[in-house]
């Protein structure tokens, strides 16, 4: 796999100003789909996780059964 795909998972908490615990529940899920993988370094869809983006992503919706509203929402001042 490219290694593109993806990114850092120290660049989630410098650009979001979260911590990465935020999103563990919907990676968790990301996981157990098969959608996702992720090691202390990078996170990124596994190639079923690229055909199926749009569920991913889902995941991480407020709401959605993978975020349960865990992450909130950060809006552009």
């Amino acid at each position: 796999m490219s290694r593109w795909i993806g990114f850092p998972a120290a660049l989630f908490p410098e650009r979001t100003g979260l911590p990465l615990p935020v999103i563990d529940r919907p990676m968790r899920r990301g996981e157990e789909l098969g959608l996702l993988e992720r090691d202390h370094h990078w996170i990124r869809p596994t190639p079923r996780g690229r055909r199926f983006l749009n569920d991913l992503l889902e995941l991480f919706l407020p709401g959605q059964s993978g975020a349960r509203g865990a992450i909130p929402i950060v809006r552009a001042r």
